[in-house]
């Protein structure tokens, strides 16, 4: 949708279609990451002063795709929205 804040003298547009995850994964049999592992490895990255960090395996094979092929990955991933 289009939101103006009061705040804010910038137009935002949002125009793409909210999905559930669960719409997203469906199919997908994906294990879920050790909350505790995620939350280690971010602090870790604030303490080494660490930007972006890209925790397990499938962060991280993203964004391996990302920098090789960004066009290969867009597609990828918009073939698995639902139609």
């Amino acid at each position: 949708g289009l939101r103006l804040p009061a705040h804010d003298k910038k137009l935002h547009t949002d125009l793409r279609p909210r999905l559930r995850l669960e719409q997203i994964h469906r199919g997908m049999d994906m294990a879920k990451l050790d909350p505790a592992d995620v939350a280690r490895q971010s602090l870790k990255a604030v303490d080494e002063g660490v930007e972006d960090i890209y925790v397990g395996d499938m962060a991280q094979g993203t964004i391996r795709g990302v920098r090789a092929d960004e066009k290969a990955v867009e597609k990828q991933l918009a073939d698995m929205l639902p139609m």
